[in-house]
């Protein structure tokens, strides 16, 4: 979408910031944290079971 076509959709609506622009670039180049998956992917797949299961064995051991 080209911002006359945005225009003419909301013709009320004043952009300050190319709309298209912000959409095309949200997750890509300086906006986007590349390095942020390859630590939670681990975080989340390999730290969070293994947590919860060491909860899971102190709640489980302590029900005597």
């Amino acid at each position: 979408m080209s911002q006359r076509q945005a225009d003419k959709a909301c013709p009320a609506v004043i952009f300050t910031v190319p709309a298209v622009a912000v959409l095309a670039r949200a997750m890509t180049g300086e906006f986007a944290a590349a390095w942020l998956p390859s630590i939670l992917v681990p975080f989340v797949g390999i730290l969070g079971p293994a947590m919860a299961m060491a909860l899971l064995f102190n709640v489980i051991e302590a029900r005597d």
